[in-house]
């Protein structure tokens, strides 16, 4: 490990979410067949599922 300068804060790289998916498997997992209805739902708040998604899967990656 690198010496800090007094006071400082090692701080920890976040990796991409293609890293996190990659190193869990997950970029094998086949995506499932859905109703028009569920993209509609998707579609509307699709920024919402996004971040949720990222941040569930940094939070498991941890």
């Amino acid at each position: 490990m690198k010496n800090l300068p007094k006071g400082g804060v090692l701080v920890k790289e976040r990796k991409s979410i293609q890293e996190m998916e990659k190193e869990l498997g997950l970029d094998k997992v086949k995506p499932i067949a859905v109703t028009p209805s569920v993209v509609e739902d998707f579609a509307e708040d699709e920024n919402y599922w996004k971040d949720l998604y990222e941040e569930t899967l940094a939070e498991i990656y941890e």
